[in-house]
């Protein structure tokens, strides 16, 4: 999309009104509700030429709309257009980094409940979640830098934040008026806002004895208590029907520098843990898929680079499903097929919270990675592989729900001759 918007500027325009477009690209408008993010230029000098009629490119995802920040290499995404309960906001959109959130964008979002933010985000431009009254958890990953003013203003149900130790500004009246917010836990070089925390009458702010953030808090007459680097990683949820995704979050407040986290889990009847992904490499959630009916033991550590490590467990327990459970039912066509013959997936579901959304991956089944068939969780509902060699295959099809709850299903696939 990036070399065909280029194309197009410059077959349609000229040299010269490329160069005039370059100097307007700051001048993207701010999107009203569900309009169309469209690339125009436009000059208000008869000097830059005559720009002819341009082609309109929408960038979007279907839950993001996105606008160029200064530079047309990176994104910010300047509107949600969906109504998930969970989004993670994308890393990037095509090519492009996404590493800002825009003013206003999930503004009176009265769907969402829990949010993550990746580490490519460096920004929060004002009022990014303003009155989201349902919102009761946010995720900050390392690399965010800027919360602006009035960001989470009267987010009524938010329970606690914490923020990572890349954070260098708080903004004014950033978190007012959040009434169920009991705990944030804020580094010492952060500098917070005039009325950041305000109309927050049960939260206590945690952070280094004697520092700039105690003394913030003496200031506006907000609890304080000092800590130090501690362990908060956490569960999704601790009851979970078997084939039912469990994510496993790694946080912490306070530590040095970058925290980074390793992941493991087993039976509590069994002596041996498993690693989930790779170990203190940037990962900050993972996902468990719970096989069988039975309880769970996790473990998660987390490193600061100073290299103490500090260790959580926390345990969980895998069910039966049940008739309102979210179950993936989808099927294949054919479970023995020549090499070279086509298997069709059918993503279906029962139980769980419409809309379902689908993600379909195959591999050898002696391979370790997995080729994903289609694009994940966009909207398609079949997907289809073709086996090149005469061999075991392992199709994997997860659907996930409107409240973000994820189903597993497998399938092998005997490829011949």
């Amino acid at each position: 999309m990036k070399n065909k918007i280029r194309k197009t500027l410059w077959q349609r325009t000229g040299a010269s009104a490329l160069s005039a477009a370059l100097l307007l690209s700051g001048a993207v408008m701010p999107l009203l509700p569900n309009s169309p993010l469209t690339l125009t230029a436009r000059a208000d000098d008869d000097s830059f030429g005559d720009f002819g009629d341009f082609e309109e490119e929408t960038l979007t995802d279907g839950l993001f709309e996105y606008a160029f920040n200064d530079t047309e290499d990176e994104l910010r995404a300047v509107k949600y257009v969906a109504c998930d309960a969970v989004v993670t906001v994308p890393s990037s959109f095509e090519d492009w980094p996404v590493t800002a959130i825009g003013e206003s964008a999930f503004e009176d979002c009265d769907c969402l409940h829990s949010v993550t933010i990746p580490s490519g985000i460096k920004t929060i431009e004002p009022y990014a979640f303003k009155n989201c009254t349902e919102l009761t958890e946010v995720n900050f990953h390392y690399g965010l830098e800027t919360i602006s003013y009035d960001t989470f203003y009267q987010c009524e149900a938010l329970a606690s934040v914490v923020f990572p130790n890349s954070v260098k500004e708080i903004g004014d009246y950033a978190f007012w008026g959040c009434a169920a917010l009991t705990f944030a836990a804020v580094l010492d070089e952060a500098e917070i806002g005039w009325g950041t925390f305000g109309a927050c009458p049960n939260l206590t702010v945690y952070g280094e004895a004697d520092g700039n953030v105690q003394a913030y808090c003496g200031e506006f007459d907000v609890p304080f208590e000092a800590a130090g680097f501690r362990n908060l990683s956490s569960l999704s949820k601790t009851t979970v029907p078997k084939l039912t995704a469990i994510t496993v979050y790694g946080r912490s407040m306070l530590g040095t520098g970058n925290t980074t986290y390793a992941f493991y889990y087993k039976k509590t009847t069994s002596s041996a843990w498993t690693s989930v992904g790779q170990k203190y490499a940037g990962t900050t959630e993972v996902t468990i898929i719970p096989n069988m009916e039975a309880e769970y033991r996790v473990m998660v550590k987390a490193k600061d680079e100073t290299g103490k490590i500090l260790t959580t467990l926390m345990t969980f327990t895998a069910t039966r499903p049940s008739d309102t459970d979210l179950v993936n039912a989808s099927t294949l066509s054919a479970t023995t097929v020549k090499k070279g013959e086509t298997v069709t997936i059918r993503g279906s579901v029962t139980g769980g919270t419409a809309p379902y959304t689908y993600a379909f991956y195959y591999k050898k089944s002696s391979g370790k990675a997995f080729t994903a068939m289609s694009e994940p969780y966009y909207g398609t509902t079949t997907a289809s592989f073709k086996p090149a060699y005469a061999t075991e295959y392992t199709v994997r099809i997860l659907v996930k729900d409107a409240a973000g709850t994820v189903a597993v299903k497998e399938y092998k696939v005997n490829a011949t001759k």
